[in-house]
């Protein structure tokens, strides 16, 4: 429990001498204000005498007057505040603290300080909340504990941002030349496709984009994931797998079956003493080949349901950050769960579209995330608008996938039939184009037919 004794006797929080250098900074004509206020806010300021300067400083600004001594005093009297910041002499002060060798380290500690005071009152009112509570309602308390702790991650993430625009000399440089900033699609993608294109056309996906697979129930979403997981293991990207549909055992177990082509059916029994048809020899070497490329890759997964992007992110970051994974899978949308309270459902999926959209450009990967369609679109070739609550993630998407699969062209108990992987939307590429390839039902694996356009 917080002691609220502490914080009469030590007080929240905030250094008062990086304050004065920030406001120092400002009246001495070191730092524009623009490019300050870009840093550091006057709300940050804990003290009220540099909160107060801090806000005739912005006010001076803003109106196109340079913030010194004598503006400052003259706006502090036409508010009749002068006297509460310590008249002229104060305002002198700040003319004699030194220039410090980087101003900025002193906005970042005035922001964190800000940061943990808006902690410390949160924690006090949670924590009232809590023993008023008597032990009910835990679940709406650890939600508002994880809904506070998403809110003041994603708000250190941001104070951490650089803030400031780059020349198009940096981007350039930094692509390496101007062709490959100009054409990043020469650069290797992260995640290969499985499926032969020709230029111009779906070769894999890169960092930063969230990469929808749409299907209707049963029709081959996660098989597909699952395919393209397959060559991430072949190229050895590491990945990870948010399961909300299928345990751990079983994507594991599809995995296999799909590089094995192994029936799946069989796979499970294969160690039965009574199975019904054990492996073949050819078959056994193929399963633990492709059992040991699967339990030595670079492959992580759980399957625990009602994932948040927060706690996607959470669990991410530091296997990205450590170079674990270069990519991330998630069957399937319409099963996450928002962080807000909606009254509509498709207002929620708005929200995790764009927190998707967020998570790849912030981690720098690709995100791979199945999506179901309606069923209004059985019999026909599916569209965009036939994904479930699509309105945002067809803006957000940088690439969507259809599956269309022909199955009424085979025969009900056919082991495989014919299907087609529409590009419904690439932003960095072709759309319109499909993939004509073949659904292996025994193993659910896609394989590649002939290719044609449109």
């Amino acid at each position: 429990m917080i002691n609220s004794s502490v914080i009469f006797e030590r007080g929240l929080p905030h250094f008062p001498e990086s304050e004065r250098v920030l406001i120092a900074q400002l009246m001495t004509g070191r730092t524009p204000a623009a490019e300050l206020f870009a840093e550091v806010s006057p709300h940050h300021f804990h003290l009220l005498v540099n909160q107060t300067i801090a806000i005739i400083c912005r006010q001076l600004d803003r109106e196109g007057m340079d913030p010194d001594r004598i503006t400052v005093a003259q706006a502090l009297m036409a508010e009749d505040q002068l006297e509460s910041v310590g008249g002229l002499s104060r305002l002198a002060d700040y003319d004699n603290i030194p220039r410090p060798a980087k101003w900025q380290q002193h906005a970042e500690m005035v922001r964190n300080a800000f940061l943990v005071r808006e902690m410390i009152v949160k924690l006090q009112s949670l924590t009232v909340e809590a023993i008023e509570s008597d032990g009910r309602h835990v679940e709406g308390l650890v939600e508002k504990l994880a809904k506070g702790a998403q809110y003041f991650s994603e708000a250190l993430a941001e104070s951490k941002q650089e803030r400031k625009m780059h020349s198009i000399q940096e981007y350039i440089s930094e692509a390496g030349g101007l062709e490959k900033f100009m054409h990043p699609r020469r650069i290797k993608p992260v995640v290969p496709w499985p499926f032969f294109a020709k230029n111009g056309e779906l070769d894999g996906f890169r960092e930063g984009e969230v990469i929808v697979i749409a299907a209707r129930p049963g029709e081959g979403k996660t098989a597909l994931m699952v395919r393209i997981m397959e060559e991430c293991i072949r190229e050895n990207v590491g990945f990870g797998v948010y399961s909300l549909e299928m345990a751990a055992a079983q994507i594991t177990e599809r995995l296999v079956s799909c590089m094995s082509q192994i029936d799946i059916a069989r796979l499970r029994e294969h160690n039965a003493p009574d199975a019904k048809m054990p492996l073949f020899d050819s078959e056994e070497i193929r399963r633990r080949q492709t059992t040991f490329a699967v339990s030595n890759s670079p492959f992580y997964i759980t399957d625990e349901p009602n994932r948040t992007v927060a706690s996607i992110r959470s669990m991410a970051r530091p296997l990205v950050k450590s170079g674990k994974i270069g990519a991330i899978f998630i069957d399937y949308l319409q099963l996450m769960k928002g962080s807000g309270q909606y009254e509509a459902r498709h207002e929620q999926v708005a929200e995790i579209s764009r927190d998707l959209k967020n998570l790849a450009m912030e981690l720098k990967i690709p995100v791979i995330v199945a999506a179901q369609l309606k069923r209004e679109s059985f019999g026909r070739r599916p569209r965009i608008d036939d994904i479930r609550e699509s309105s945002a993630i067809e803006q957000d998407a940088d690439t969507i996938l259809l599956i269309h699969p022909k199955s009424s062209e085979v025969e009900p108990d056919s082991l495989r039939y014919p299907a087609e992987i529409i590009v419904g939307k690439r932003r960095n590429g072709r759309r319109d184009v499909k993939f004509e390839v073949e659904f292996k039902n025994f193993c659910t694996r896609f394989d590649q037919e002939a290719r044609t356009d449109q």
